[in-house]
C-alpha cells in the first residue's frame, strides 16, 4: 500500500508566470514579480515613490557618462523562478538593448530598490537577499523618507554579508564601476 502524498507548494516557472499573465488572470491594479516561484502582488508606485525614482535616475544617468545602461522597473530574470522588476538597475552595455532576452542576474552591475515604511521589510527580508542569492554583487536600499541608503556587496546564499550605510554627507563608489561618485545627498 503506498502512502498518500504530503501537501506541496507548487513553483511556477518564468514561463507559466508569463502565460498566467497573458490569459488575463493577475491583477491589473498591481505590480506582479514572481518569486522563487511564487506570484507576489505589489501596489502600484505612488507619486511619492515614481518621483523619487525620476531624481534618482536623472543624476545616476548624468553621473554614469554612457558607461552602462539604466533600467527602470523593467523586469529581469534570476534563475528559472524569479522575474523582478528592480526600481532601478544599471546594466551591462548591450547593443541590442537586451532586445533577444530579458537581462539576467550576470548583466546587472547594481541592483536599486527605494523604500518607505511599507515596504522596507518586504525588500530587506525577500529582494534583497534574492539578489545576493543570485549573485548580484551589489544592491542599495534607498530609505527616502530617512535618507539612507543600505548598501549591500558580497553576496552569499544568505543574503549580503557587507552593509554599510551612507548618509546624505557621503559619496558612493559602486563596486563595479570604481571610477563613478554618487553623491548621496542628491539622490533625495
Amino acid at each position: 500500500m503506498t502512502e498518500p502524498l504530503a501537501p506541496r507548494k507548487h513553483r511556477f516557472t518564468i514561463k507559466t508566470f508569463h502565460q498566467i499573465h497573458s490569459l488575463g488572470f493577475l491583477p491589473t491594479n498591481q505590480r506582479c514579480e514572481l518569486i522563487e516561484g511564487e506570484i507576489i502582488s505589489r501596489p502600484l508606485l505612488s507619486s511619492v515613490h515614481a518621483n523619487q525614482i525620476l531624481k534618482i535616475l536623472n543624476h545616476l544617468t548624468r553621473c554614469i557618462d554612457g558607461k552602462t545602461l539604466v533600467n527602470m522597473h523593467n523586469p529581469v530574470h534570476l534563475g528559472q523562478y524569479s522575474e523582478v522588476e528592480p526600481d532601478l538597475c544599471l546594466l551591462t552595455l548591450n547593443s541590442h538593448y537586451y532586445h533577444q532576452n530579458l537581462p539576467c542576474a550576470e548583466d546587472i552591475l547594481l541592483a536599486i530598490e527605494i523604500v518607505d515604511p511599507q515596504s522596507s521589510a518586504y525588500v530587506r527580508k525577500v529582494k534583497m537577499p534574492l539578489y545576493a542569492r543570485h549573485g548580484i554583487t551589489e544592491a542599495w536600499l534607498i530609505d527616502s523618507e530617512q535618507q539612507f541608503i543600505d548598501v549591500g556587496r558580497a553576496p552569499a546564499a544568505q543574503g549580503y554579508t557587507q552593509i554599510k550605510r551612507y548618509k546624505t554627507t557621503d559619496t558612493i563608489y559602486p563596486q563595479l564601476m570604481p571610477n563613478v561618485a554618487i553623491n548621496v545627498k542628491h539622490l533625495f
